[in-house]
Formats: structure tokens, C-alpha cells, sequence
């Protein structure tokens, strides 16, 4: 059943209106995907890489390899941007996205090794949260929970106050705004900004000359521009002082970003028990959407964790819509791969990236989804952007047919949510509607379809039009509490 309370507030909870995707087979054979890091040449990379690109279509991309727990391999490849064709070099930064949040944990953590934060102590007791006031079970929430995502906060929301999604510590939801929380906190205990911070404990210690959680002149000089799903060149924000996070505001080169995977390895600043929670299971994930996770992941404190062939790999994905990276290592062997680009189309390359250097079979990329650039769930969401972008739609028909006939109910219904939320993001909420339309006309009898739409209506302001769509659900699904709730609210405000 869906539950549309709050979607309004905070877009990314769209995803649980889907079921957990299931994502197809990787196009690699088996041998591909467990070759080991001795039998891979740097020229193999150089060759490998710039093929890759071409068929996700990703302009530019930094790619670092470590071996024994050392960088044994940097390539720099494509352009930083299409609208000006420089090349990506050593010292351009990318929007690394989600990759921010395991190099704040290892800044915490290195407050932890020196007693300054205790990570079982209730964060209200070093700094309470006014958007968190009126919940009292928020005084339960800990360091640890905020890193390991079992703190009940939600990703990100831009209401007056904060929900908890269930009791801090009694199940798991990725969230961004938890790490917000942790970064008021930490700047209490030091007295300095999240810059000033990472500059003292992480990017000056460890020579990270590059990196940075703000962006001035110099660095936005030196950033790569996004490209969406079609490759064209997209705007962005860049984060200011007031804007900074600890989360997702990470602007880095790969061989700075290596340079901290090298310290982590070798247990720099924290001693092992604290840098053994990084790749030691805290929690277990539900699936990316909700629901059951089926696949063999973990997640430790600011990493995810997947069981790997020698023991656990850890591994985060960085997605910032027009710009898309991975992390993966092994710190058993001390074997990694690390990818950032600026591309909507990057993680459709991870998979086979992260095979060519660490044994497999890998599920953290059963968990994640996101397809390779082959796959038909891929193909199809391009296609139908195309479309919509260049054609005004009409093309949908023919294409959500076909992708109709080779994905599953759910993939296909992924497929519909993540290619309106583009069209919205990008100013297009009619085509938007219209894609959602196209997809409850294909499925009159089910519910969620009809909820689908009705997100979409509330999302762009078309209230009754949501309330009809909401009530066609509730004909076909009677029962629904959440849904009927819903109804009830939208019809007093109306």
C-alpha cells in the first residue's frame, strides 16, 4: 500500500512508492567480473575507460585504483565540460555527492579516538535539535545511529520540523539530514564550521589540496560541470558556508579522495576498533525503495558494507543527479577502485569498473538502482527523456510500450517515477503528468498506479486533480488507512 503523506515536503520519499527493484544481471561474464588487480595494466584501464564513457555517453571522469592499500593507478579522462571542451585533469573537482558522508565519519570518529564525542551518548545532550522538539524519542538518537542511518531521520525535507520515520535505533533509513544533525553537533564540540573542520582533522593531515565542502571562486574555477541523463551541460548550486553539509556537499578530486582511503587503510588518527566499525555490520539496510533487502548488504558507520570474497568490501555511491561516483574497497587486501564524473550516466558504469579490480560477484550493486548503460531499464529512461525533451512526448506510447514488454511491473514502474521526477526537476511537470497518465492508462485496476499519479498532481500543485486520483484508488482499494487519511486531509484544505 502507499503512503503519500509528506511527499510534498520531501521529494526523494517518492521512492516509497515503489517496491524494492531488482536490478538486471550485469552484462560482464563471470570471468570479467573476477578479475583480480595483478592481472589489470594501467594500460587496460587507459583503454578501458575512455570505451566505457562512450557508450554511457559521460563526459568526463577521474578514476583511481589502490593495491596494498596504496594508489597504484590515477586516470583523468574526457572533459569537464561540453559547453567549454577542457579537459579533466589532476586537479579538477567533482561534486562527490553521498561520498561525503564516509569522510565525515572518519573525521567523528577521529573526535571519538580522542574522547571528544562519545558515539553512545544522545547527540540532544551536546546540542539540542529545535526541529526535533516536539518528538521526544529524538533524545534517543546517538553518533552511531546517525552513521549507520538508524537514527529514524529522514534524507533530506525542507519542512519547519523533522518526522521520525520509527524509534532511533529500531530499523534503518538512509538519511541526510541526520548528518546535518551530527554537524551541528560536532561544530558545537570544536567551535569550528564543517569547512574549518574536515580542514583541521582530514584535508590538511592528509594533504587533500583539492577537496573541499564549499566552493569559492578558485574552486568553482576548477569544477567539473554536470550533464544530464542526455548529456547535455546543466547548472548547479555551489555550496556556500550557509549551505555546507556534511552529507552530500563534498567537492574532491579521485586522487585526494584516494588519498583518504590510503589513511583509512592504514588506521591513520583512529586505532583499529573504531576503523573496524567502518567496515563492521551496524545495521542491516531494507531494500533502496523499502521493503525486504534480499541481497547481502550491510551498513557499518558512513560506508555501506557487502560480503565480499575475502570478507567485507565497503562501498558508498555519490549521486547528485547530474553527477554520479562510486567507492568500492577491499580492507582486507587493500585493493579499491574509486570513480567520480560528471555525468547523470555515471553509475551505469560502476559495476563493470569496480569487477575489473575487486573479485566478485558484488550485491551491493544488486541493491543499488541503477542500470549499466546496456540494460533495457537504462535504454528505455533515455529514450523516453529524449522524447519528452525534443519530441514534446510523442513518442511515449511506442517507447513505454516496448519497455512495457522487457521490464518487470516494478522495474517498470521505477522506470515511470525516476524519468517524471527528471521532467519535474528540469521544468517540465506537464510532460511529467503526462508520462504518469500514460502509465495509469496501462494500469487502470491497480491502486498504486493511481497514487502514482496522484503524488505527481500534489507535487506540482494540481490538488483536486490529486484528490480524484486518489479517490479512483480508494474505489479499487478500499481499506487503505493511510490512503482514506489522505483523502480526508486533502478535502478539509480544500
Amino acid at each position: 500500500m502507499l503512503h503519500l503523506q509528506g511527499w510534498i515536503h520531501d521529494a526523494d520519499r517518492l521512492g516509497r512508492l515503489i517496491a524494492t527493484v531488482v536490478i538486471f544481471l550485469s552484462v560482464l561474464t563471470a570471468g570479467q567480473a573476477q578479475a583480480i588487480p595483478a592481472k589489470l595494466t594501467h594500460g587496460d584501464l587507459d583503454r578501458l575507460v575512455p570505451r566505457l564513457m562512450d557508450g554511457a555517453d559521460i563526459p568526463g571522469m577521474s578514476v583511481v585504483v589502490l593495491q596494498h592499500s596504496r594508489v597504484s593507478y590515477v586516470g583523468n579522462f574526457g572533459t569537464m565540460d561540453r559547453a567549454t571542451n577542457r579537459p579533466v585533469e589532476r586537479d579538477t573537482r567533482f561534486f562527490a555527492a553521498s561520498l561525503s558522508k564516509p569522510l565525515f565519519t572518519y573525521a567523528v570518529l577521529r573526535l571519538a579516538n580522542r574522547g571528544l564525542i562519545d558515539l553512545d551518548r544522545p547527540l540532544c545532550e551536546y546540542e539540542e535539535n529545535p526541529r526535533l522538539k516536539h518528538d521526544p524519542r529524538y533524545r534517543e538518537i546517538t553518533a552511531r545511529m546517525v552513521l549507520s542511518h538508524t537514527s529514524g531521520l529522514p534524507n533530506w525535507t525542507s519542512g519547519a520540523e523533522l518526522e521520525l520515520s520509527f524509534e532511533p535505533g529500531s530499523s534503518w533509513e538512509y538519511s541526510g539530514e541526520g548528518f546535518v544533525y551530527l554537524q551541528q553537533v560536532v561544530q558545537r564540540i570544536t567551535g569550528e564550521d564543517l569547512q574549518d573542520f574536515m580542514q583541521s582533522e582530514v584535508f590538511g593531515p592528509l594533504r587533500m589540496r583539492n577537496s573541499s565542502y564549499v566552493a569559492d571562486e578558485q574552486v568553482a574555477r576548477k569544477l567539473a560541470g554536470g550533464h544530464d541523463l542526455l548529456g547535455r551541460p546543466t547548472g548547479q548550486t555551489l555550496p556556500t558556508r550557509r549551505t555546507m553539509n556534511p552529507a552530500g556537499t563534498l567537492l574532491t578530486t579521485a586522487e585526494d579522495y584516494g588519498r583518504f582511503i590510503e589513511a583509512l587503510l592504514r588506521r591513520e588518527g583512529i586505532d583499529n576498533k573504531l576503523a573496524s566499525m567502518m567496515s563492521t555490520a551496524q545495521a542491516r539496510p531494507t531494500g533502496f525503495f523499502g521493503g525486504e533487502n534480499d541481497s547481502s548488504v550491510y551498513w557499518g558507520l558512513g560506508f555501506g558494507i557487502e560480503a565480499g570474497r575475502h570478507g567485507n568490501n565497503v562501498w558508498q555511491w555519490g549521486d547528485n543527479l547530474d553527477y554520479r561516483s562510486f567507492v568500492m574497497v577491499d580492507p582486507q587486501l587493500g585493493s579499491g577502485i574509486i570513480m567520480l564524473t560528471n555525468s547523470a550516466n555515471g553509475l551505469s558504469v560502476a559495476e563493470r569498473l569496480a569487477g575489473t579490480v575487486l573479485d566478485g560477484p558484488h550485491p551491493a550493486f544488486d541493491w543499488l538502482p541503477y542500470a549499466d548503460f546496456e540494460d533495457p531499464r537504462f535504454i528505455a529512461r533515455r529514450d523516453l527523456e529524449h522524447d519528452f525533451y525534443e519530441n514534446g512526448g510523442r513518442g511515449a506510447e511506442r517507447i513505454y510500450s516496448a519497455a512495457s514488454r522487457s521490464l518487470s511491473e516494478q522495474q517498470l514502474t521505477e522506470l515511470v517515477v525516476s524519468t517524471g521526477k527528471h521532467l519535474v526537476r528540469d521544468g517540465l511537470p506537464k510532460q511529467a503528468i503526462a508520462l504518469l497518465q500514460l502509465h495509469v492508462q496501462h494500469n487502470q485496476s491497480d491502486p498504486d498506479a493511481h497514487d502514482m499519479l496522484a503524488s505527481f498532481y500534489l507535487s506540482t500543485g494540481s490538488t483536486e486533480l490529486a484528490l480524484a486520483s486518489l479517490k479512483q484508488s480508494a474505489k479499487l482499494d478500499p481499506d487503505n488507512r493511510d490512503r482514506n487519511a489522505t483523502i480526508a486531509k486533502i478535502e478539509r484544505q480544500l
